[in-house]
């Protein structure tokens, strides 16, 4: 078992400080613990749920389309639920651009010492990578445990960080 303040510490200090390498943004930009559309948003902003989404995510990729121009990150992580590739695709490359793709399957051992199999996904343009890996959180296929989050971690800092490739 890992100590979550050694992880919260870590996170604060060394990946998000102002002396860190690393820029976090999200696609959708308001998290909550229930994501369950509330239909008197409905009635209140005269908009559905698709509407909503739709006009969040075409703002927000206009957003990040602009970041991309000028600041050329080398390397971009997404985390993404099974199937959510497209929508990151899309966001920061558009839908006419030529874009590389190859996938990993990578193996992790849990506490138990059972294997599970995450797929990394990379999407590459002639100045960014974008690398998919799936989604902190319970579900099959997610990251669901500490462990499955410092072994990825491990293995994007291992495989994934050189600026170069």
């Amino acid at each position: 078992e890992y100590d979550k303040d050694v992880i919260d510490r870590v996170m604060k200090n060394e990946l998000y400080s102002n002396k860190s390498k690393i820029f976090k943004l999200n696609l959708y930009p308001i998290a909550k613990k229930n994501s369950d559309w509330d239909p008197s948003i409905e009635e209140e902003f005269h908009t559905t749920k698709e509407e909503y989404y739709g006009a969040i995510h075409e703002k927000r990729s206009s957003f990040f389309k602009e970041l991309l121009k000028e600041f050329k990150p080398k390397k971009i992580i997404c985390t993404t639920l099974q199937n959510g590739e497209e929508l990151f695709i899309e966001t920061f490359f558009g839908i006419r651009e030529w874009i590389s793709y190859k996938k990993e399957i990578v193996t992790f051992k849990n506490m138990d010492h059972v294997e599970k199999k995450f797929k990394i996904s990379q999407y590459r343009n002639e100045l960014t990578t974008l690398v998919i890996i799936p989604f902190p959180g319970m579900g099959n296929g997610n990251l669901n445990s500490y462990l499955d989050m410092i072994n990825m971690a491990n293995h994007l800092r291992n495989n994934y960080l050189q600026l170069n490739d």
